[in-house]
């Protein structure tokens, strides 16, 4: 092809057609960054391609970590941990209506008073967010979703973070302490429904309003995370949809 051109332009040279040689001339030129920006744009559309399924992946992963698959998702832990500290708050009512009603002591009190005690932090798990953000998330069209998910990642976990770090200060600085003298066994490393406290002295332990004062801030307390937690737990179901939206739109750009 390129000598099939050569002779073209040498036979012009040779007839002295000046005119039309540079006619041919610019002709070949066009033909040329046509030719490299057709090969450009190609070459564009495969690396957009492998992008997509990049992105897509990336998309897929967040989603799978939220709604999980052959092992538990993050929205049925959060929500599980949730449930979890409003039991221990309704263990600290029930003893306290105990204490104020003068009510007899029963067995079942020992569980709920392990319980009371027993804080589930919901931790978040953030490898497949840290993959995203890694990444840039730019590439995601949806503004609502990028903004849930920094506030579900980075914000609310921070808030989280300091209250659970005020939570261990409080419990070990001032409730270890109390009810290390006021209960004869404390079993905490246990299932959950196998927990057990049981007080040295029930009688006595009625009236003890520094134990009664842990009891109500401990309500207070688990009321704080509680709200975080389901706040969090809420908008993840958003980001879960919103997920969803994106893998389908992110589905037909890899499959062009």
């Amino acid at each position: 092809m390129i000598n099939f051109f050569r002779k073209i332009r040498q036979q012009l040279l040779n007839q002295n057609k000046v005119s039309k040689y540079l006619l041919y001339a610019i002709g070949e030129v066009v033909l040329v960054v046509v030719g490299i920006l057709i090969a450009l744009q190609i070459n564009n559309w495969n690396e957009g391609r492998k992008s997509d399924k990049v992105e897509l992946k990336i998309l897929q992963e967040l989603h799978a970590v939220l709604k999980g698959g052959a092992f538990p998702g993050e929205l049925e832990f959060q929500k599980g941990q949730i449930e979890a500290n409003e039991k221990s708050k309704a263990s600290c009512e029930l003893i306290l209506r105990y204490f104020q009603d003068n009510l007899p002591y029963q067995d079942s009190l020992k569980s709920h008073f392990a319980n009371a005690h027993t804080r589930y932090i919901g931790q978040i798990k953030s490898h497949a967010y840290e993959n995203a953000k890694n990444y840039g998330l730019g590439f995601i069209g949806n503004d609502s979703l990028k903004e849930l998910l920094t506030w579900a990642y980075e914000t609310n976990s921070a808030v989280l973070e300091k209250l659970y770090e005020r939570n261990n200060l409080y419990e070990y600085g001032t409730v270890v302490p109390v009810i290390t003298e006021l209960f004869e066994s404390i079993n905490m490393n246990m299932p959950d429904n196998t927990k057990e406290m049981i007080p040295l002295n029930y009688q006595s332990l009625k009236g003890n309003t520094i134990y009664a004062n842990i009891l109500q801030s401990t309500i207070h307390k688990r009321n704080e995370i509680i709200f975080f937690q389901d706040l969090r737990y809420q908008r993840m179901l958003k980001i879960a949809t919103f997920l969803e939206e994106e893998i389908e739109l992110k589905k037909g750009k890899a499959n062009q």
